[in-house]
């Protein structure tokens, strides 16, 4: 998609405001052969994305992948054993 400004048009901010413009809404900037390479794409991304969202698999790979329950729920605060202190030096230094 080549833009041609002219001179002072960066200056102005004419450029700017069309090169945001042409950022947010590409497709009027385009020619035929690069809005039909648009559809085309945009087709493609939203079928892949349609099989993907309704695949049974795939819900069942995001099912098994969220985080359980902790299993040491309501079992109240670590004893001195559980915290392995022995393995740290207490220096007194948090640190």
């Amino acid at each position: 998609m080549p833009l041609v400004f002219g001179k002072g048009q960066f200056e102005s901010g004419v450029a700017a405001e069309v090169l945001r413009e042409a950022a947010q809404d590409p497709f009027p900037y385009l020619d035929e052969a690069e809005k039909k390479q648009m559809t085309a794409a945009h087709s493609a991304l939203l079928r892949k994305f349609t099989e993907l969202a309704f695949d049974e698999a795939v819900e069942v790979r995001w099912q098994e992948s969220r985080p359980t329950e902790a299993d040491n729920m309501d079992v109240g605060p670590a004893t001195e054993t559980e915290l392995q202190s022995d393995l740290m030096e207490a220096s007194g230094d948090p640190f």
